[in-house]
């Protein structure tokens, strides 16, 4: 055995690994990426779709044993996007989401995709659950 053994704290600083946890400690904070997924849309924008849309909005439509809704929610987490907000209009009460918030925009009848953003449809839209207003920044 070596008569001077150099000790593990020595080595990770030859190695630079001191200065990696360092830097992992600082750098480590989430970044809070912010989506949101219009769906207040009703029975007026897919006619064809009547007959599935009845009991509910088509967000909630089922593709693959999955919800649209499911699927774009997925596809915006593989992204990076760790805060999602829905903005439901039609039947927006039934709108599931697991870890979305879900807001009611009262005026989607009037504002429509469309106009949404120009009429600030998604600013006067209110949790759905909880009924307190929380407007949502562009």
């Amino acid at each position: 055995v070596e008569e001077k053994i150099a000790p593990m704290k020595e080595v990770f600083k030859l190695q630079g690994m001191l200065d990696s946890k360092e830097d992992e400690k600082r750098f480590d904070k989430k970044e809070v990426i912010q989506a949101v997924i219009p769906a207040a849309g009703d029975l007026r924008s897919q006619p064809s779709l009547r007959p599935l849309l009845k009991d509910r909005p088509l967000c909630m439509l089922e593709i693959g044993g999955k919800t649209l809704i499911d699927h774009q929610a997925d596809a915006l987490r593989s992204c990076g996007v760790n805060e999602i907000v829905v903005v439901g209009g039609y039947q927006s009460e039934k709108i599931k989401a697991e870890g979305a918030t879900i807001l009611h925009n009262p005026d989607y009848k009037i504002t429509g995709a469309k106009s949404e953003r120009k009429r600030g449809g998604i600013i006067r839209s209110k949790p759905v659950r909880d009924g307190t207003e929380k407007p949502v920044e562009n």
